[in-house]
């Protein structure tokens, strides 16, 4: 298993997500799971990603750009620094976005915390 501090890289995303409903002037985004593919990978650096072009299939089409930080596996581990977790360092996503660029091919720039 790759130590996610020590590696600096191509990442790619894939799995479903699940969606609120957002209005949000002309483009609104209809609640429920998404499918997440890869479109284009991102970059990999000190457990943190950015950039990674994904598409989102479900209740409507989207594209989009996630980014985010992974924390630690468990409560007991929580506010701890990646160095100073035991072996082996895994764990959730512990904060991101998903910064949706089109919905249903209209373009937009909504920002969907996580």
């Amino acid at each position: 298993m790759l130590d996610p501090v020590n590696y600096y890289g191509s990442v790619s995303a894939q799995g479903v997500m699940t969606l609120p409903s957002l209005p949000y002037g002309f483009c609104n985004l209809p609640g429920g799971s998404y499918s997440v593919t890869t479109v284009q990978p991102g970059t990999w650096g000190a457990a943190t990603f950015m950039g990674i072009r994904v598409q989102l299939s479900g209740p409507s089409q989207m594209v989009g750009y996630l980014s985010g930080a992974v924390g630690a596996k468990s409560s007991q581990y929580w506010g701890y620094t990646w160095q100073e977790m035991p072996m082996p360092r895994t764990g959730p996503i512990y904060g991101g976005q998903l910064l949706i660029e089109t919905i249903n091919g209209m373009s937009c720039s909504l920002p969907v915390s996580f």
